[in-house]
């Protein structure tokens, strides 16, 4: 147990971290800036989501949605969205902040949901009997990344 590291990193501190031990980062979203600098480092960083397996789906599927519609803003559209593992979702209801393409917010969100991806994996607070749609959707998505041969981020439900 004294090889184990309990940190809250900030890019400041991981540099001065250097000489220590570290095995992983478990990681939030708010502390998505340390994902770039573990990464560079080569520590394996997963990232930890409170927020339950309907909250990922809809999260990691932002880039997606980012790709796939039109240029307008997703605040422009009034339309439902469909999300594997999610009921429809009104475009009206994501958070204010991801309803431009230019604000900062948005491209926090986008980033964030991006370097998830790239996690060595993701940990999931959620209940099965009540998100079984949403951890099939995971399920698959986490086969799709295998057999694209992405990087494999490997999701714990």
């Amino acid at each position: 147990m004294e090889d184990t590291i309990i940190l809250y990193a900030s890019p400041e501190h991981l540099n001065s971290m250097l000489k220590s031990k570290i095995k992983a980062f478990v990681i939030d979203f708010f502390c998505n800036p340390a994902f770039e600098v573990s990464r560079s480092l080569n520590i394996p960083t997963y990232f930890y989501v409170s927020s339950g397996g309907f909250g990922l789906c809809a999260f990691i599927y932002f880039p997606t949605i980012d790709e796939t519609i039109d240029p307008k803003n997703i605040g422009d559209m009034n339309d439902f969205l469909e999300i594997p593992g999610c009921p429809l979702l009104c475009s009206l209801d994501f958070p204010r902040g991801m309803f431009f393409r230019q604000s900062n917010t948005y491209k926090h969100f986008l980033d964030t949901a991006k370097n998830m991806r790239k996690s060595n994996g993701i940990v999931v607070n959620a209940f099965n009997a009540l998100e079984f749609r949403a951890k099939e959707a995971l399920s698959n998505a986490f086969n799709a990344l295998v057999e694209s041969g992405a990087d494999k981020t490997r999701i714990s439900v």
